[in-house]
């Protein structure tokens, strides 16, 4: 009697389980499109529940990386520069090269110096946005510099 009574509690309560997991196919794509309205609501909320010390902390560290891709962009057109004096050296000793190798050389000069425009627009063009943040561009900018710079070395 016990075994029959427990199963039959156990039967109901799978079936009430399976019956309210079941919701139909509609119900749950109005459930889909209301969640991220509400996400968005409680974003806005939050950001009008940020007490006076939340917000200046939001805008110093707003102010930080700011500073921080200031000095970063100072440092690369400092880099750019000294590339393009050593450029110009490269270019005014090509003519001293032997007259097989001033071609190689003039190829690699012009290389050398599209690469250093590149670079120079590239930093002037960046923006920070969700495909490429600032730490990745700042790596991957200082390699294409000290690339350049390393070529020019080595032609010397």
């Amino acid at each position: 009697m016990k075994f029959y009574f427990l199963s039959l509690i156990l039967a109901g309560f799978i079936a009430i389980v399976i019956l309210h997991g079941c919701g139909s196919p509609a119900e749950q794509v109005v459930d889909a499109k209301e969640k991220p309205s509400e996400a968005r609501e409680n974003i806005v909320k939050a950001k009008a529940g940020l007490t006076q010390s939340e917000k200046d902390s939001l805008a110093k560290i707003q102010d930080d990386s700011l500073a921080v891709w200031q000095e970063f962009k100072k440092e690369s057109e400092k880099k750019i520069h000294t590339n393009d004096k050593n450029l110009a050296k490269f270019k005014a000793s090509i003519n001293d090269k032997h007259r097989y190798m001033k071609e190689d050389y003039q190829k690699a000069f012009n290389y050398l110096d599209h690469k250093n425009e590149n670079l120079k627009d590239r930093l002037a063009d960046f923006v920070v946005n969700k495909t490429e943040s600032l730490g990745t561009f700042k790596q991957r900018f200082n390699n294409d510099i000290n690339e350049v710079a390393a070529s020019l070395e080595n032609l010397k």
